[in-house]
C-alpha cells in the first residue's frame, strides 16, 4: 500500500498541491509515537495542524478531527513520514474509529479546507435529520461509496473539495475517491435509500461487520468488502421484514450470509413472524430450521 499512497500523494498533479492527513482526534497515539500530534506539531510545526470544528464538538477543540499538512505545494513528500503513515493505515481496520482517517490532496489551504469538511459533515446531517455525521470515520465512509455505486459521482461531488481522498476499509484495503473532470448535471446526482439507511444504523451495521469477523475466524474464513455491504443489506431486509429488534435483525443478517439458500425456505418467513411478536428470539426459531434442507 506504501507504493499506492506514494502514487497518489506525490505524482506530478498532486505535488501542485497541499498534501494532508485527516486525523481524527477522538482516538489517541502514544505522546512519543511519531505520527502522534505532539510529534507531528514537533517535526512540521504547530502551522501545521489546523483544527476541524465539528460543529458538535466545537466546545472541545482538542477532541476536533485535525488537519495535517504533510507536504505544500511544490513540496516532496517525505518518503519515511510516508512509511509511518501506511502502516499506520494498515493497521486493524476493524477497530470502530481509525486515528488516520484518510490521506487528502486538495488545492484548498488548511483553513479553506477545514471549513469544507466541515460543511461535508452538514450537508449529510441535512439528510439523515441529525446534527452532523462524522463521514470521515472509514467504516462510514466505505458505506456511503459502496451503497451508492449507482451514482459515482454524488461521493465525488460531495468530496468535490479534495482532488484526492483515499481511506482503508474495514478489510484494509485502499479506497480513493476522486474529483470529476467534469461538471455532472444536478438531475444525475442522487443518493440512494441505502446510503441514508446505511449512514443512520451505521454504529450497528459496525457491530454487525464485527459479528461476522469472529464467526469466520472460528471457521478460518476471510472477511472481504463485499460481505460487508451484503450485511448491510441483509440487515436493511431484516428492517424491511418488520423485525424491531436489532438482536433479530442481526441474527437474520448472519443466518442469511451463512445459508444463501434460507431466503427460499418457507419456514423463514414463519419464524420473523413470531419473532415479531416475541422480539429478541428470532435465533431461536431459526435453530429450529433444518439447513440441510
Amino acid at each position: 500500500m506504501e507504493k499506492q499512497l506514494l502514487n497518489l500523494l506525490d505524482n506530478p498533479d498532486a505535488r501542485k498541491q497541499y498534501r494532508y492527513l485527516l486525523i481524527d482526534n477522538l482516538v489517541s497515539l502514544s505522546y512519543f509515537h511519531i505520527l502522534s500530534i505532539q510529534s507531528l506539531q514537533e517535526n512540521l510545526g504547530k502551522e501545521a495542524v489546523e483544527v476541524v470544528p465539528r460543529t458538535d464538538l466545537a466546545h472541545d477543540l482538542a477532541h476536533c478531527p485535525k488537519l495535517v499538512v504533510i507536504a505544500k505545494p511544490n513540496e516532496p513528500i517525505n518518503k519515511k513520514l510516508l512509511h509511518h503513515i501506511s502502516n499506520e493505515m494498515l493497521d486493524d481496520g476493524s477497530i470502530e474509529k481509525r486515528y488516520i482517517s484518510a490521506c487528502i490532496v486538495s488545492k484548498n489551504d488548511p483553513k479553506k479546507l477545514s471549513e469544507q469538511l466541515i460543511n461535508i459533515g452538514l450537508k449529510l446531517a441535512k439528510l439523515i435529520q441529525t446534527n452532523f455525521v462524522p463521514f470521515y470515520e472509514p467504516f462510514k465512509t466505505f458505506l456511503m461509496l459502496e451503497g451508492n455505486k449507482i451514482c459515482p459521482e454524488w461521493l465525488s461531488t460531495l468530496f468535490g473539495c479534495c482532488s484526492t481522498y483515499c481511506f482503508t476499509s474495514f478489510t484494509n484495503h485502499l479506497y480513493v475517491i476522486q474529483s470529476l473532470t467534469y461538471t455532472p448535471k444536478p438531475q444525475d446526482i442522487f443518493v440512494t435509500e441505502e446510503v441514508k439507511f446505511y449512514l443512520k444504523e451505521s454504529s450497528n451495521l459496525y457491530h454487525l461487520a464485527i459479528a461476522w469477523k469472529n464467526l469466520c475466524e472460528r471457521k478460518n474464513k476471510n472477511v472481504t468488502d463485499d460481505d460487508i455491504i451484503q450485511l448491510a443489506e441483509f440487515y436493511k431486509t431484516a428492517k424491511i421484514s418488520g423485525l424491531e429488534d436489532t438482536y433479530d435483525r442481526f441474527s437474520l443478517a448472519l443466518a442469511l450470509i451463512s445459508y444463501p439458500n434460507l431466503s427460499k425456505q418457507t419456514k423463514l418467513k414463519d419464524a420473523i413472524e413470531k419473532a415479531k411478536e416475541e422480539p429478541g428470539t428470532l435465533a431461536n426459531y431459526l435453530s429450529e430450521i433444518d439447513i440441510a434442507e
